[in-house]
C-alpha cells in the first residue's frame, strides 16, 4: 500500500509516520499493492484532527475523528475503517 502523510499547517513527526505506517500494516491482507492511503493530519482548537482515505480499484473508504492526541484518533480511525 502506497502512503501519503499530509500535515495541514504543521509537521508531522517521524515517529508519528512511523505509527502510522504500523498501523494501516494491517491493511496489507485486503488490499495488495496498487492501493493508495492518504493520511492528513491537522489541529483544530483543543483537538487533533485525523483523517485516512484508502482508494482500491474504484473502492473508497474514508474516515475523520477528531481527539485529544494523533495517537487516539488513529486508533479510532483504524477501527472504523477495518469494520
Amino acid at each position: 500500500m502506497n502512503i501519503s502523510i499530509i500535515g495541514r499547517q504543521m509537521t508531522v513527526s517521524d515517529d508519528l509516520k512511523m505509527q502510522v505506517e504500523r498501523k494501516l500494516a494491517r491493511f496489507d491482507k485486503f488490499f495488495p499493492e496498487g492501493a493508495d492511503a492518504t493520511v492528513t493530519f491537522s489541529r483544530l482548537r483543543d483537538k487533533e484532527c485525523l483523517e485516512i482515505t484508502i482508494s482500491y480499484k474504484g473502492m473508497l473508504l474514508r474516515s475523520e475523528e477528531k481527539n485529544l492526541t494523533f495517537l487516539c484518533a488513529l486508533d479510532e480511525c483504524v477501527e472504523i475503517i477495518d469494520g
